[in-house]
């Protein structure tokens, strides 16, 4: 199944030893983005890609591309299915991102009441209401 995807990141400053590259490697992403499918940049830091990959596979294939401290959102709009490194989001920032993909308003709401249980390692975030 053909997934249409938009990819975005920030990219931070200060990799680590671990990585081996300092952040902020724009050609880096670039050139994983590419691979994912028929793609083509609309902005600075997005994509939209035709591919065969849904949006936690392609978000697994970028976040190799990174460095650990970068932000990468990948949506699925064939599968109406968001998928993001949840790791270097806020707890704040994770709420609201599943709120409003859910529908769900904030408004006069705890900030507990959107908090939904991590994925186990952590680092990946995939809201998803259609099928897959």
């Amino acid at each position: 199944m053909r997934h249409n995807l938009v990819v975005t990141y920030d990219l931070f400053k200060g990799g680590t030893l671990l990585t081996g590259f300092g952040g902020q490697d724009y050609a880096r992403m670039e050139a994983a983005i590419k691979p994912l499918g028929r793609a083509v940049k609309v902005n600075f830091s997005v994509w939209m890609i035709s591919s065969d990959l849904d949006a936690d596979s392609a978000l697994n294939k970028l976040r190799n591309a990174g460095d650990p401290n970068d932000k990468i959102v990948v949506f699925d709009a064939t599968a109406n299915v968001v998928a993001w490194t949840t790791g270097n989001f806020t707890a704040a920032e994770n709420a609201q991102i599943r709120a409003i993909w859910s529908g769900t308003s904030m408004a006069g709401k705890g900030l507990a009441e959107f908090m939904f249980a991590p994925p186990t390692n952590n680092l990946v975030g995939l809201l998803g209401l259609g099928s897959r």
